[in-house]
Order: structure tokens, then C-alpha cells, then sequence
């Protein structure tokens, strides 16, 4: 008749132990004492693509938290808890997007109370681009690293000895990226009056140009070509020389909506579109040089079409080159 007893005072005992009493309480809501110093390291897996116009790269980084807390000194084994178990500093990503976790929500405390939590991150990060002087543009890739904002603990957020890495090969393909590096960058917070403990995790990025030198720059510049070759033909030549220029003028009217796909759309002229506007113009420049040729020829004056047709077959190319390294010094 016993049994029935001892079975409940033993249920008893486990609810008893299965809520949290207030030294639990403490460990969640109260930070260690002193200035809780955090070392943050991170590693750069992979940068899968950089969206420019649209101001956000994607990333898959891992990252890591080390702090002391000596209220959860084992004494013993290392032991995994949960992160909503005890206190933490919370470190997170001030300027993820549609930002996806990996491992685990927890942390390990080793023998003398040194805490390690360790996330991995695959997403998007949104980061202030200047396209500008696309596509011969340096870019710095920033991933914001801040702890949470609590008023009872001072929190230092730190480079770990570790520092930065990155993986040695990376998807993208079309950018030549830096080494990493981890600097302190306190995060403003201007509608409260004050700033988060935080670090910056950047990378140097610059683009690539082969691809835009191979068809970009080479056709503008054929087309330029097939525009000049007009005043190297007889003045009198009137309808071949008026359909070559009509021709260029629609070849780079047809090349420019071709090459709109490659483009970034922004509220701003980039030194590739000056490039085009200039091509543009001197496609024009070309045209209005014909018209002007077959109107002296038909006055009946050829000495002085032969004089005007042969000056602008040489300023032309002196002017088409001008517009070329203009647009390709960097």
C-alpha cells in the first residue's frame, strides 16, 4: 500500500526540479560582474554573389562569441546548454536580410566558466555600394556584428586572436575579394541617444573588368570605328556615306538596349554610361559631319568638302580616343 506513495512523492520531486528556482532566474536575467569582455572570431565560407544596384551582397559566414561568466564554472566536463538557459551577450547581425541559422542555440562552458557560442549565418547583408565608377569599382563588404543593449552589463565587443579568415575558394567569380579583417565598430542608434557594442567584419572587393573590356569597350568602340571610316570615302559618295552613318547610329541605338541587361539600374550616371553617352555623341558627331560634306558638294564646292571631309577623318579619331581613355582611367 506504500507503492502508490512513494510513486508520488517521486513525481514530486522531479516537478520540483524541473521548474526553475531563483538562482536559474539569475542566471538568465543577470549579466557577470564587471565588464563582460566578448572575443568574437569569424570565418568567410562563401560570398555567393554581390547585388550592386540593389545594395545587399550574399554571404555564408560562421562566427563565434567567447566570454567568461564564472557562475557557470563545472569544475568538470564541458557541458552544452541552451542559450535562453543562461545569460548572453547576444551577439547578432546588425545589417542581415532574410537571414537564415544553421547550428544549434547553444553554447558550451568549459571547467572555469568560459562560454563559446559558435552560429553559422547564410544570407544577405545589406551594405551601402558606390557604383559610381562601375565597373572599374572597389567595394567594402560589411557584416555588423553587435551585442544586445542591457542596461544592467557593460559589454566590449573584441577581436578574438583568431581574428578574420576566409575559405580559400569562393563561388563568386567575377569579383577579386580581400582578406577579412575585424575591427571595433560601435552601432549608432539615433532614435534612443546611444550606441550598441559592435564590430565590423569587412572585405575589399574589386570587380573584375576582362569581361566588360570584351564586350562593352570592344563594340562600342567597333561601332565608333565603322562610324570614322565614312570620311575616308569620296565626298561625292553621298548615299554609301549617309547609310554607313545611319547604320552606326542604329547599330549603337540596338547595342545599348542589348547591353541595358548588363548594367545596373540606378539613380545615377556611372562611368560606363558616360562612356555610352559619349559613343553616342560621337556616332552624331559623324553623322552631322556627313550632312555638312554633302551639303557643300551639292553648292558645287569639292575643294572645300575634300578640306572639311579630310580634317574630321583626324579630329574624329583624335576625339573617339580622347572619350576612350577618359573613360577607362582609372
Amino acid at each position: 500500500m506504500r507503492r502508490p506513495e512513494g510513486i508520488l512523492r517521486l513525481l514530486a520531486v522531479l516537478v520540483l526540479a524541473l521548474i526553475p528556482g531563483p538562482a536559474a532566474a539569475s542566471l538568465v536575467d543577470t549579466p557577470p560582474a564587471g565588464v563582460v569582455e566578448v572575443e568574437v572570431s569569424a570565418h568567410v565560407m562563401d560570398i555567393v554573389r554581390i547585388a550592386g544596384s540593389e545594395q545587399f551582397f550574399e554571404a555564408d559566414i560562421a562566427f563565434s562569441a567567447t566570454w567568461k561568466d564564472h557562475r557557470l564554472a563545472t569544475g568538470g566536463a564541458t557541458v552544452v546548454r541552451g542559450v535562453d538557459e543562461i545569460w548572453t551577450p547576444r551577439v547578432t547581425v546588425a545589417n542581415r536580410r532574410n537571414l537564415k541559422t544553421l547550428f544549434p542555440q547553444e553554447v558550451r562552458i568549459d571547467s572555469e566558466g568560459v562560454v563559446r557560442y559558435t552560429q553559422r549565418i547564410i544570407g544577405e547583408f545589406s551594405c551601402r555600394l558606390d557604383l559610381h565608377e562601375f565597373p572599374f569599382d572597389h567595394q567594402s563588404l560589411v557584416v555588423h556584428l553587435i551585442a544586445r543593449n542591457d542596461p544592467a552589463a557593460e559589454i566590449r565587443l573584441l577581436p578574438a586572436a583568431e581574428g578574420a579568415s576566409c575559405a580559400d575558394d569562393l563561388t563568386i567569380s567575377d569579383w577579386k575579394l580581400g582578406a577579412p579583417g575585424l575591427v571595433d565598430a560601435p552601432y549608432p542608434v539615433p532614435s534612443a541617444g546611444f550606441a550598441l557594442p559592435g564590430l565590423a567584419l569587412s572585405m575589399s572587393a574589386e570587380r573584375h573588368t576582362t569581361y566588360y573590356f570584351g564586350t562593352l569597350f570592344a563594340s562600342a568602340a567597333i561601332i565608333l570605328c565603322m562610324a570614322w571610316m565614312v570620311f575616308w570615302m569620296p565626298p561625292s559618295v553621298i548615299p554609301a556615306r549617309v547609310s554607313i552613318s545611319v547604320t552606326s547610329m542604329l547599330t549603337l541605338i540596338a547595342h545599348r538596349f542589348v547591353v541595358a541587361q548588363e548594367l545596373p539600374r540606378l539613380p545615377y550616371l556611372t562611368r560606363m554610361d558616360h562612356f555610352l553617352l559619349g559613343a553616342a555623341f560621337m556616332v552624331l558627331l559623324a553623322l552631322v559631319g556627313v550632312v555638312v560634306v554633302t551639303r557643300v558638294v551639292n553648292r558645287g564646292d569639292e575643294d572645300k568638302a575634300e578640306r572639311l571631309n579630310r580634317a574630321m577623318r583626324w579630329t574624329y579619331p583624335v576625339a573617339a580616343i580622347a572619350l576612350l581613355v577618359t573613360a577607362l582611367s582609372v
